[in-house]
């Protein structure tokens, strides 16, 4: 018997543990990004037309000018960072400090994932969530798929599926969306192409088909091959 709180059966793993292994981290660089490309270079004169236009000449509001202000700060070694030592190795990494603020596409999907993850783990039940999915949406769920993790796993009326399950460690993304792709391994080398980091390599699992994840930034990525 497994030990207590593992799935019952790790055979979709390339090897036991392997989706409870913690990913290698790799600084997103938002500075590179070509949203934060455009606010670096339009965001003062956008301030500053807005100000001319606003009949009270204050413009926007001033937690959204501190939004997106903070956003250009955010995830940029220049602007600030931690430093994070390693007791035993004396490793040492530069963490840069985030801006929190709603404008961010990596913060704000912190917070979502932060807020569902206490849904998930303090609130809601797997069973729960299928029965409010099937109210909702019509879906038929099956019993736990342990070619997915335990998943119960919905189709939709277009084919698509749609799996909840109990997160497999604490790394792992409460939400986490997968594009049907003709060919997962070409879709990887794209993206990594791009600049995205592989995760979980392409497997097959079962009956179900081939599936991969990939990181872009903060945010996971599934890719799925039928």
């Amino acid at each position: 018997m497994p030990p207590t709180g593992e799935p019952v059966s790790t055979s979709w793993e390339r090897h036991r543990g392997a989706a409870r292994a913690p990913l290698r981290y790799r600084r997103r660089e938002p500075e590179k990004t070509l949203l934060h490309a455009v606010f670096r270079e339009h965001l003062e004169s956008f301030l500053a037309q807005t100000r001319e236009r606003s009949s009270h000449a204050r413009g926007l509001p001033a937690f959204v000018e501190r939004d997106l202000r903070a956003y250009t700060d955010c995830g940029v070694l220049a602007r600030g960072f931690a430093r994070v030592r390693c007791p035993d190795c004396c490793f040492e990494r530069l963490v840069a400090f985030s801006c929190k603020a709603s404008i961010c596409p990596s913060c704000a999907t912190r917070r979502m994932e932060d807020g569902a993850d206490h849904l998930v783990r303090n609130v809601f039940h797997v069973d729960t969530l299928t029965g409010l999915y099937q109210r909702m949406h019509g879906l038929s769920f099956g019993p736990p798929d342990p070619d997915l993790g335990q998943a119960r796993v919905a189709t939709r009326a277009d084919g698509t599926l749609v799996g909840i399950r109990k997160p497999l460690a604490a790394h792992e993304p409460i939400m986490r969306a997968y594009l049907a792709v003709e060919d997962i391994q070409q879709a990887v080398k794209k993206a990594e192409d791009s600049g995205a980091t592989t995760a979980y390599p392409p497997t097959r699992q079962g009956q179900r088909g081939t599936f991969a994840i990939v990181i872009q930034g903060d945010v996971q990525h599934g890719l799925w091959q039928r």
